[in-house]
């Protein structure tokens, strides 16, 4: 008998016409002839994983109960004729643990609210009594034991759990792995990125962010970042990898960042993604001194639809366009530069879009750095993942970060 090795982390971004075949491949190979290999029953649960969809999922909170309304066709059933539906109360500190755990179904005891609930055509309501924390929705393909919480590998085009503060219902996120596609958290025992010289990791995935809350700095260092904002609103959200940072229209919200200068050699990097906003010069990222402006700011040019790195030392700036500015749409954008060498490079989705190599209006200390906020306007949409590494990242790296996390 012939054992074949299957790299299933190579296989993941390949096309899914792939996938099937490898399956067909492998259950053929396992039914003695004329066994029922057809059925989908027999498919391994990973293969055939229901998901949410989260703008099919409503959670109200009323007259102390929590209403859940899962629209019909908000679950895709994967191929299959039932799914069956959990809720689930948790903390923050147990949501995070879940995140990180390396297995797709995670017991969290006394964590389940009301019975098992069948799927139906797509959709289910339940109503249970209301508490406080965050309320989870699972879906499986099986009946689950009590207390069970399935979530999906990151790499699942939907989730299999979706979570919700109560404290405000409305906002939805996914709740998944997240192994794998999250930088890797100073003592992490991943190493798919090398991490040497980060200074800064924000994942950006704190639940209830609002107004001065901690942003957590992962990298070991403790340089965490202050939330703030004009309003008491939960500023988390959605984010391209799990949960991320709203930054809402008519608020300054910016996320203050403790670093106060540039090295001769660093890169940035974040995910971001903008609103259909009002048309105006919204600023992502800022490194300034106020009086006279310097520093380096990322902007979004909403007028023109573009993206571009204004460089300024106080007396003089140049604007560089890196890139295109999509409504809705996540981008990766990462900078990376050597002073010593006169070299500015940008990439937008791992692809290189800019390459200077001769010297721009630079400041590199006393410096203010923030999210969403400078010398232009605030930023309308979301982000996820800013890291600061004093060290620039070469091509290849990028290319692999921006290929492991999309």
């Amino acid at each position: 008998m012939r054992i074949v090795f299957v790299n299933f982390r190579t296989l993941r971004s390949q096309n899914f016409f792939i996938w099937a075949l490898l399956a067909g491949f492998m259950l053929t190979s396992c039914h003695p002839a004329g066994g029922p290999q057809d059925e989908l029953e027999d498919l391994p649960s990973w293969l055939r994983r229901p998901g949410i969809n989260l703008d099919h999922v409503a959670i109200q909170v009323q007259s102390g109960e929590v209403h859940v309304n899962v629209s019909e066709g908000g679950v895709d059933l994967a191929g299959s004729s039932v799914a069956y539906a959990t809720l689930h109360l948790i903390s923050a500190t147990q949501a995070l643990e879940i995140g990180k755990s390396t297995t797709d179904a995670q017991t969290v005891p006394g964590s389940q609210r009301g019975p098992i609930y069948e799927v139906v055509n797509g959709g289910f309501n339940a109503v249970i009594p209301e508490e406080s924390g965050l309320l989870v929705v699972s879906v499986h393909p099986t009946e689950p034991e009590h207390d069970v919480i399935r979530v999906s590998s990151a790499s699942s085009s939907l989730p299999s759990a979706a979570v919700s503060d109560l404290a405000s219902p409305s906002q939805l996120f996914s709740l998944s792995r997240v192994l794998g596609l999250e930088l890797p958290d100073a003592g992490s025992t991943e190493s798919w990125f090398n991490m040497s010289n980060n200074k800064m990791l924000l994942h950006l995935d704190e639940f209830g962010a609002s107004n001065l809350s901690q942003i957590t700095d992962s990298s070991g260092g403790g340089s965490h970042g202050t939330l703030h904002t004009d309003f008491g609103t939960n500023c988390t959200a959605q984010g391209k990898i799990e949960r991320g940072l709203r930054f809402f229209a008519g608020q300054t919200t910016n996320v203050a960042l403790n670093i106060t200068h540039f090295t001769d050699r660093g890169s940035l990097a974040l995910w971001v993604r903008r609103e259909a906003a009002t048309p105006d010069l919204m600023t992502v990222f800022a490194s300034v001194h106020q009086i006279p402006n310097s520093g380096v700011e990322l902007l979004g040019d909403v007028v023109t639809g573009k993206l571009v790195l204004r460089f300024a030392d106080g007396t003089s700036y140049e604007d560089k366009v890196i890139g295109n500015l999509p409504p809705e749409a996540w981008l990766h954008v990462v900078i990376t530069w050597d002073v010593t060498q006169n070299q500015f490079r940008a990439y937008v989705n791992g692809g290189m879009t800019l390459d200077e190599n001769t010297a721009l209006p630079w400041r590199a200390s006393s410096l203010n750095f923030a999210l969403g906020t400078g010398t232009s306007g605030s930023w309308e949409g979301s982000m996820d993942e800013f890291a600061y590494w004093e060290r620039a990242l070469t091509a290849s790296e990028v290319s692999s970060l921006y290929t492991n996390q999309q």
